[in-house]
């Protein structure tokens, strides 16, 4: 999760995340997948290699010099492909963001080097939010999920079953539910300042007619 005095500009300013809807909409929270599920993929990827590297003094103790060189070169050989794989894991991980704005919910998703996705949603047709911790990983390093379901979704695409979002494995996931409650909240109150303002303009209209009649 970050929020910095120069997350607006970052966003705004950069050519592949979405544009202003309006002048004075503001970022207020930038979530990505939890730092942590990146470190267990390094770990799992690099295994292999690890284990390559400890077989490595087997190799020593019963092979000669070539077939030395040849396992080397096959054991660094593969430590690229891994370093490759990791790279374009991690590129997408940095490219797919939740943006949370004043006005709308915006969940960018990079697939792979060329493939990116990107809905957004604005907060007034969120329904409902929830949030979910399965597993101990997710208690001990407190990630989750965070539900959205939505009133409609641009392009009618689901990403889940029903209308919405889904922010997978992303820290702090009761503060981000909680975030979007109080945004839905304030969009219900100033909506309903707005309706009744307008019944009340409405209503001064008739009286005033009466009146002049």
């Amino acid at each position: 999760m970050s929020k910095t005095p120069d997350l607006d500009k970052f966003i705004w300013e950069n050519p592949s995340f979405p544009n202003k809807t309006s002048d004075d909409e503001d970022i207020l929270l930038v979530v990505r997948e939890d730092l942590v599920l990146i470190l267990f993929r390094f770990l799992g990827l690099y295994s292999v290699f690890f284990l390559l590297l400890l077989l490595r003094s087997v190799v020593v103790g019963f092979s000669d010099y070539l077939t030395i060189s040849i396992y080397d070169s096959v054991m660094y050989g593969v430590g690229a492909i891994l370093t490759l794989i990791f790279l374009v894991i991690f590129h997408n991980y940095y490219l797919s963001l939740q943006i949370i704005t004043t006005d709308r919910i915006i969940d960018i998703d990079q697939t792979s080097l060329f493939n990116r996705e990107v809905n957004s949603s604005a907060i007034q047709n969120i329904q409902d939010v929830t949030y979910i911790k399965k597993g101990l990983l997710n208690l001990l390093f407190n990630f989750g999920n965070v539900v959205v379901e939505t009133s409609g979704r641009p392009g009618g695409e689901i990403k889940d079953e029903g209308n919405g979002f889904v922010f997978n494995n992303i820290p702090s996931p009761a503060e981000i539910a909680h975030l979007l409650d109080t945004l839905i909240q304030k969009e219900q109150e100033d909506d309903f300042k707005k309706q009744a303002g307008i019944q009340a303009e409405a209503l001064q209209k008739v009286l005033s007619s009466k009146i002049l009649n």
